[in-house]
C-alpha cells in the first residue's frame, strides 16, 4: 500500500487530508464491470483532478468502489462524493444505455473515513503529553 503523499503547504498552513471513501451502485447491481469499470475510473480521476487532489488508491469492484484520495481541506467529504457521484453517473449513463434503465446508478449512502500518517493512539498521547512541557 502507498502512504498517501507529504502535507501540502499554503500561506498560513500545511495539510494532509486524505479519505477512504466507499459508496455502491443502486441496488448493489454489478454493472461496473469491462469498458464501464474504466470509463468509471477515468472518470474519478477527472473529477478528483478538477478539485486539485490525487487519487492515491482506487478499485471498482462490479457494485461498489473503493477510493483513497488527498484533497485540500476547503473540500468536504460530502462535497467530494457528490462529485464524484454525479461526474459518473452522467457520464456513464450517457455512453452506456443500459444504465439508464436503473433509476439511479448509485446509491445515495456512503462511508467515508480519514486516513492518517499517525495513530489515533500517537494524536492522544501527543495532546496528553502537552501539559508536561
Amino acid at each position: 500500500m502507498r502512504m498517501a503523499r507529504k502535507p501540502f503547504k499554503h500561506r498560513g498552513g500545511a495539510y494532509n487530508i486524505n479519505y477512504h471513501i466507499v459508496f455502491c451502485t443502486k441496488y448493489r447491481h454489478s454493472v461496473l464491470v469491462g469498458n464501464i469499470a474504466q470509463d468509471c475510473k477515468k472518470d474519478f480521476t477527472t473529477a478528483v483532478e478538477k478539485v486539485k487532489g490525487k487519487i492515491e488508491a482506487m478499485e471498482v469492484m462490479p457494485d461498489h468502489v473503493h477510493l483513497f484520495i488527498s484533497v485540500e481541506p476547503k473540500i468536504s467529504p460530502n462535497s467530494l462524493i457528490k462529485k464524484l457521484k454525479g461526474a459518473t453517473s452522467k457520464h456513464l449513463r450517457t455512453k452506456y444505455p443500459q444504465l439508464m434503465k436503473m433509476s439511479s446508478l448509485w446509491s445515495s449512502s456512503y462511508y467515508v473515513g480519514t486516513v492518517g500518517m499517525v495513530s489515533e493512539s500517537v494524536v492522544k498521547l501527543y495532546i496528553e503529553n502537552q501539559k508536561g512541557v
